[in-house]
């Protein structure tokens, strides 16, 4: 079998984690929509205007540094529109919340590509990892770019759910019926 060579290892390494990176701003994306949804289906308050310019929830959103606090904030924001309704509403809520579950998670493994660094020159296993940096108490051998490589799809996959929830919360028909009732109220109040 043909060995890679360090140089080579390392070439992979840094291209398997540019890659799960830009995968991971899949799951990111997905975040903002989902926020930016929740934050027009809520956004008449008595005496208040109706838009639905996303710039607004996405810049909330952007002002919280930890990607934790996001998803709190968003699953707030989901909670009180969604919780009142239908059945599939609910299961809209149930599915974030599992979602939501399963990012958190898959978040280490992007902190990890983040900030921890490339080393070379491991006796055994794999020669080049990802592993904590030097300051780090964290006692761990690291991770290899098998490791990384099999992140990626599970990035994906977050993605992909997150945009089939918002792709639910934009079509459901309750919400869309909420919508315009308050639209509605807005234009007699007018």
């Amino acid at each position: 079998m043909n060995k890679l060579s360090t140089i080579e290892q390392l070439d992979a390494m840094y291209s398997a984690i540019g890659s799960a990176l830009s995968n991971w701003t899949r799951v990111e994306i997905q975040l903002y929509q989902i926020f930016g949804a929740a934050h027009v289906l809520t956004i008449m308050q008595a005496g208040g205007g109706f838009s639905s310019d996303m710039r607004t929830p996405y810049a909330v959103l952007d002002a919280i540094e930890g990607f934790r606090a996001k998803i709190i904030m968003t699953n707030s924001a989901l909670t009180s529109p969604l919780g009142e309704l239908d059945d599939e509403a609910r299961d809209t809520l149930r599915d974030w919340a599992d979602a939501a579950d399963k990012i958190k998670k898959l978040h280490k493994n992007r902190n990890c590509l983040a900030h921890w660094t490339v080393a070379r020159g491991f006796a055994e296993g794999a020669q080049v990892r990802l592993i904590p940096p030097s300051y780090s108490s964290r006692e761990h051998q690291g991770v290899s770019i098998t490791d990384i490589r099999n992140w990626e799809p599970a990035f994906i996959a977050a993605a992909d759910r997150l945009m089939e929830i918002v792709s639910r919360l934009t079509s459901h028909q309750g919400l869309q019926r909420k919508l315009a009732m308050q639209t509605i109220e807005q234009v007699r109040i007018a």
